[in-house]
């Protein structure tokens, strides 16, 4: 019995380890973030996919409409080791309150806001 408890938790956590959320947002592109929020990949069908690592994390924030959102910032992983990157960075604004979703917002290298896309609650999940 020790052993197949032992065996049980192993599993649960090897699963969980490399659990992550899937957002699609309401153009159709496909994001999935790492459970640890560590990476990014956003998916466009017609452009491909890229790869982001997270640069910065800010919890309990509250926005100008009093909604409480957990904001994740990431850099496109072809600009690691590089001082100044030409490559678009990511962010992630994930709300906490009843309403729920998120938008993933774009930012070029002087981080002034290229595009935003919306992401409604019913399209985020999480293995």
């Amino acid at each position: 019995m020790k052993k197949l408890l032992t065996v049980a938790v192993l599993l649960i956590a090897s699963t969980n380890a490399n659990a992550a959320f899937y957002l699609i947002t309401n153009e159709g592109n496909k994001v999935t973030v790492s459970n640890d929020l560590s990476i990014a990949v956003y998916i466009n069908p017609k452009t491909g996919a890229e790869r982001f690592v997270r640069d910065m994390t800010s919890t309990d924030q509250v926005d100008n409409y009093g909604r409480p959102y957990t904001s994740v910032g990431y850099y496109n992983s072809k600009c690691q080791k590089v001082k100044r990157c030409g490559e678009r960075s990511l962010g992630i604004k994930m709300y906490g309150d009843k309403v729920g979703g998120a938008n993933i917002i774009f930012f070029d290298s002087d981080f002034h806001v290229i595009k935003t896309e919306d992401v409604d609650e019913k399209n985020i999940t999480k293995d």
